[in-house]
C-alpha cells in the first residue's frame, strides 16, 4: 500500500464484537409416569423471533424536558399541539362528510416532524420490548434530537448551539455497557426531521443543521429518517406520520372499502405553496399549469389555505382526485405523498428520488405499479401532464389504486393499545426490520469468521507495501477481536471505512491516531497526451503501486476521451520513463494530411479552393477521400455492420449522385446523336 502525498501514516484498531453463536440443549419432552408416553410442550412463542429490544432511560434534558418546554422549540409558534398525544397532535376537526363518522376519532393533526415523540411512545409499549440488557439485541435510543435542534437552525445560532444536546447524549451513552461491548453497532435512534438537517459539514456558524451523523462516536449506530440519504448503507426511511392513526383492524378495513367506493371527479390535483425565493421554483411551473387546467386539476394552494397542520381541503382534494401530482419537499421526498396515497390517490413523480431506495421496508419494490414518474424537465419544456394521466385506462387506474390501498396498513401509525389484528402497522415493520439485521449481524459473525474475513481484508490492502511499513498485530480481549496495523494515512481517507463495513455487515469498527510522518519511496506519477503532461491528472503515488495505478488511469481516460479522426497517444510515466501506453483511434498520419490541406486552401481572397487544391501536392488530394472512408468505417463498425443504416446516413451527404440512369452527355455528343437519328452529317470544317 502506498503512502499519501505528505508521508503521513496512522494507527488503526479493529474492534470487533465476538459474535459467537450459543450453543445449548433445551429438553422437548418429559415422560408421563403412568402411561410412559412422551408428551411435546407447546410451540414456542414466535412473536419476538427476531430477539428483543432494551429503551435507554436517558437524562430528561433529551426528551422529557424538551416536550415540556414545547413553546420554546420553534422560533415562530408553539410546538405543544404538535406533539400531544404521544406526537399524534390534537384531535381532527371540520371531517364531517369526508370520513365515515366512526372513524373520525382515529383521525389527528399529526405533524410530519414528529417521529421521535411517536416512536418513543410506542417502544415504551412495544411487545418485544425487554428490561434486561442481556436479553436484548436491539439498543434503542430515544434522543430527540430533530426537536433539539430545530429552535437553533434559524438566526444568529452558533454551530456548538446547534450540536450541544447531541454531544450530551453521546457523552451519556458512550459509558453504558451495551455500548462499550459494542460500540453502538447495535443501537439505533430515530431522526424525526430529513436526514440533512444532520450532516453539518463544517463548524462554520453560517452552515445550517447539526453535525450529528457526522459526530465520531455515530459511525456504526443504524439510524431511522423520514428521509434517507441513499449513499448511506446505516440509515433506514420509514414512513412520513399521517393523520390516520387505527384503533382496529375493523378501521382500516372501513377506510380500504371507502377508498374502493369513492367516486373521484378530478383527473389530478396538486397541494403546495409557491416559494418565491427559489428561481423557477418547480412547484410553482405545478401550481400554474393547474390552474390552467381547471376542469382536470384540482388545486389546494397553501399560500391561501392553512396547510401545515393538517386542513380537511387537503384529503378532499386528494379523496376526489385519481392522481396527485408530488414535486420534491425540502428533500427529494415530502409528507405529502403519503397523505395521497391514504386518500387512494395515485401520485406522480417528477424526481427518481423520490421514491428509489426510500421506504424499502414499506413500500413494493416496483414503484411503477402504484405511481408515475414523469421527469420534471419535461415539464418544463412543455410536456402535459394531463395527455399523460389520460393515457392510463380507468382499469389500469383501478389496479395502481387497489394496489396502494392493499399496502395502506404498512405506512400508518397505530396508538400503542390498538389491536390491528392481521394488519401489521409501520412501527411494527420498522421494528421488525431493526431485529432482523441486528440479528442478522451477530447470527453471521462468529469470531473466526470475522477474524479471518477482516484479516484477509487489511493484509489485501496492505499487499503493496513493504515489511518495514506494516506493524500487524492480532489478538483477543474477552468478547472482542482485535487488529492492530500500520497504515499510510491516504489508505484510511479513502473508502477504508466503507469497505471494513461492507466486508463485516456493518459490524466492524476501528480507531486510528497519528503515527508521524516517515520517509518512503514517493513519485510523481505524470499522464502525456501525446506526448504532453497534463497537470490536472498527475498524482503522487508508492513507487510500487506507481505501475498499477497509471493503467488504471491511462483506461479509465480512454473511455472518457470523445473519438477524433486522429491518434491520441495516452501514457502514464514517471521521471519521463514510460510505464503504460495506450494508441487510440489511430489513422496514420491523417491528422497532418488534414491540417495541411486546410492550410492549402484558406486563403480564398486571392484564388479558389479549386485552384489552391489543384496546386497542393497528390497526397493531400486524398485527404477528403480519407475522411469519407474513415467516417464510414466507423459508422460500419457503431452499426453492427449494417450497411442498410450506413447507407441511410451517407446518401443525403453524397447527394447528388450520378447513375447511368442521370448521367448527362456532353453537349457535343448530344448533337452529334440527335443529327444521326435524323439522317443528317456533320461536316467538320478546320479552319
Amino acid at each position: 500500500m502506498p503512502l499519501c502525498g505528505d508521508g503521513a501514516f496512522v494507527k488503526t484498531k479493529s474492534q470487533l464484537s465476538e459474535g459467537l453463536f450459543r450453543v445449548g440443549k433445551r429438553l422437548f419432552a418429559k415422560v408421563l409416569p403412568i402411561s410412559d408416553e412422551f408428551q411435546a410442550p407447546a410451540p414456542e412463542d414466535q412473536t419476538c423471533k427476531y430477539g428483543r429490544i432494551y429503551v435507554y432511560e436517558l437524562p430528561s434534558v433529551l426528551n422529557k424536558e424538551l416536550l415540556e418546554s414545547c413553546r420554546d422549540l420553534d422560533p415562530w409558534s408553539s410546538r405543544c399541539n404538535a406533539v400531544s398525544n404521544g406526537g399524534f397532535g390534537p384531535r381532527a376537526t371540520g371531517l364531517d362528510g369526508v370520513v365515515p363518522k366512526n372513524l373520525a376519532p382515529a383521525w389527528y393533526w399529526t405533524d410530519m416532524y414528529a417521529a421521535e415523540v411517536i416512536y418513543h411512545d410506542r417502544m415504551l409499549n412495544y411487545k418485544c420490548r425487554t428490561l434486561n440488557q442481556d436479553e436484548a439485541t436491539a439498543f434503542y435510543i430515544p434522543f430527540y434530537v430533530g426537536l433539539a435542534v430545530g429552535k437553533y437552525l434559524w438566526f444568529n445560532y452558533t454551530s456548538k448551539d446547534r450540536d450541544r444536546h447531541s454531544v450530551m447524549m453521546l457523552d451519556w451513552v458512550k459509558s453504558q455497557p451495551p455500548w462499550i461491548r459494542s460500540n453502538g453497532s447495535d443501537h439505533f435512534i430515530m431522526l424525526g426531521r430529513l436526514t440533512w438537517d444532520f450532516r453539518r459539514l463544517t463548524d462554520s456558524d453560517s452552515e445550517w443543521g447539526t453535525s450529528f451523523i457526522y459526530m465520531p462516536l455515530m459511525k456504526n449506530v443504524l439510524r431511522l429518517s423520514v428521509e434517507r440519504s441513499e449513499w448511506d448503507p446505516l440509515e433506514i426511511s420509514v414512513p412520513y406520520p399521517t393523520a390516520f392513526h387505527p384503533r382496529s383492524e375493523s378501521d382500516i378495513l372501513q377506510w380500504q372499502n371507502s377508498l374502493r367506493v369513492r367516486k373521484r371527479t378530478s383527473l389530478f390535483s396538486f397541494v403546495g405553496a409557491t416559494r418565491k425565493k427559489i428561481k423557477n421554483d418547480f412547484r410553482g411551473v405545478l401550481m400554474s399549469y393547474c390552474k390552467k387546467e381547471s376542469e382536470s386539476c384540482k388545486v389546494v394552494d397553501c399560500s391561501i389555505t392553512q396547510c401545515y397542520d393538517g386542513a380537511p381541503a387537503i384529503l378532499e382534494a386528494f379523496l376526489d382526485s385519481d392522481f396527485c401530482l408530488q414535486p420534491k419537499g425540502d428533500g427529494f421526498t415530502r409528507r405529502s405523498m403519503f397523505d395521497c396515497m391514504l386518500a387512494g390517490s395515485i401520485p406522480v413523480y417528477f424526481w427518481r428520488g423520490s421514491f428509489e431506495n426510500q421506504y424499502e421496508w414499506h413500500l413494493p419494490e416496483d414503484a411503477l405499479t402504484y405511481s408515475v414518474f414523469i421527469y420534471h424537465n419535461h415539464v418544463r419544456n412543455g410536456t402535459s401532464i394531463r395527455k399523460i394521466l389520460e393515457g392510463y385506462s380507468r382499469e389500469k387506474v383501478r389496479k395502481m389504486r387497489e394496489k396502494i390501498i392493499d399496502f395502506l396498513p404498512k405506512f400508518l401509525y397505530g396508538r400503542s393499545n390498538s389491536n390491528l389484528g392481521n394488519f401489521t402497522d409501520a412501527f411494527d415493520i420498522s421494528m421488525d426490520g431493526v431485529l432482523r439485521r441486528f440479528k442478522h449481524q451477530k447470527a453471521s459473525r462468529g469470531r473466526i469468521r470475522m477474524k479471518t474475513k477482516v484479516s484477509s481484508s487489511l493484509n489485501k490492502q496492505t499487499s503493496h507495501n513493504t515489511e518495514d511499513e506494516i506493524e500487524n498485530q492480532k489478538g483477543d480481549l474477552g468478547q472482542e477481536a482485535f487488529m492492530k496495523y500500520r497504515l499510510p494515512l491516504r489508505k484510511i481517507i479513502v473508502d477504508f471505512y466503507n469497505e471494513l463495513k461492507s466486508i463485516t455487515y456493518g459490524y466492524a469498527s476501528f480507531d486510528y491516531e497519528d503515527a508521524d510522518y516517515q520517509a518512503s519511496d514517493l513519485v510523481k506519477l505524470d499522464i502525456l497526451l501525446n506526448g504532453q503532461p497534463v497537470d490536472a491528472v498527475e498524482t503522487i503515488v508508492h513507487r510500487l503501486k506507481a505501475q498499477c495505478v497509471g493503467r488504471e488511469l491511462v483506461e479509465k481516460l480512454k473511455k472518457f476521451i470523445d473519438r477524433q479522426m486522429f491518434e491520441i497517444t495516452i501514457q502514464a510515466a514517471i521521471e519521463s520513463k514510460n510505464l503504460y501506453p495506450h494508441l487510440q483511434y489511430g489513422f496514420s498520419n491523417l491528422g497532418i494530411q488534414i491540417s495541411e490541406f486546410v492550410k492549402s486552401t484558406s486563403d480564398l481572397s486571392k484564388t479558389s479552393i479549386l485552384t489552391q487544391a489543384l496546386k497542393a501536392p497528390k497526397s493531400e488530394l486524398q485527404v477528403l477521400g480519407d475522411l469519407v472512408d474513415s467516417i464510414t468505417g466507423a459508422m460500419l463498425i457503431d452499426t453492427n455492420l449494417d450497411l442498410h443504416k450506413v447507407w441511410k446516413v451517407f446518401k443525403p451527404l453524397l447527394s447528388p449522385i450520378v447513375t447511368p440512369d442521370n448521367l448527362q452527355f456532353p453537349p457535343c455528343r448530344e448533337l452529334i446523336e440527335l443529327c444521326d437519328s435524323l439522317g443528317y452529317f456533320i461536316k467538320s470544317t478546320i479552319h
